[in-house]
C-alpha cells in the first residue's frame, strides 16, 4: 500500500516508478523504513529510525527515497525537514529522491516512508535478533493491541 500509494496518488512532490527502480539500482542491502506521529517532523523521524528490530547502520547508505504525507496544513518546508532530518544520517554521496503530498485525512499526523539502499555491510545476511531486542518488539505489538487483546492486522485482499 505505501509504495503503491507513493508513486500512483498525486503529490505535491511526485514520485514514480523510475525514482523506484533509480534509488532500487544502487543495489546492496535495502530497509524500508516508515514512521508516523502527531507531533512533527521531529518525531516522525525518530519513529521511522528507532525500531526495536532494527539496529543497521545508514551511514553508508547509496541511495534513500523519502516520501512524507501529511494533513491539509503540513508544508513543503516541515516536509524538507523530516527528509533533511532522515538524509542526516547518510552519506553526502548518497542518491535522495524524496516526495510529498497533503492528504486532509491525516489532521496533523505526519507519515514517512522511506527506502534506504546500500545499508550495512556483508555481516547483515548472517544477522541474528537479539534476544533483547525481540522482547522490545514484542512489548510494542503488545502496546499497540486493540482492547480485547486483539492486534489489528492489514488485510490485503
Amino acid at each position: 500500500k505505501g509504495i503503491v500509494e507513493t508513486i500512483t496518488l498525486p503529490s505535491l512532490i511526485n514520485l514514480d516508478f523510475s525514482d523506484i527502480r533509480s534509488i532500487m539500482s544502487n543495489g546492496g542491502v535495502t530497509m524500508m523504513l516508515y514512521g508516523e506521529s502527531d507531533r512533527g517532523p521531529e518525531e516522525v523521524v525518530h519513529e521511522a529510525l528507532n525500531h526495536p528490530l532494527l539496529d543497521v547502520d545508514i551511514s553508508g547508505a547509496t541511495g534513500v527515497l523519502i516520501h512524507v504525507t501529511g494533513g491539509q496544513y503540513m508544508t513543503l518546508e516541515s516536509a524538507s525537514q523530516v527528509v533533511d532530518l532522515m538524509t542526516s544520517r547518510v552519506s553526502d554521496d548518497a542518491n535522495v529522491i524524496w516526495g510529498a503530498r497533503q492528504d486532509p485525512g491525516f489532521g496533523d499526523t505526519i507519515k514517512v516512508m522511506a527506502i534506504i539502499t546500500g545499508v550495512g555491510g556483508s555481516d547483515l545476511r548472517d544477522a541474528r535478533v537479539a534476544p533483547d531486542k525481540l522482547g522490545d518488539a514484542l512489548k510494542l505489538t503488545r502496546s499497540r493491541a486493540k482492547p480485547g487483546g486483539n492486534i489489528d492486522f492489514q488485510r490485503f485482499d
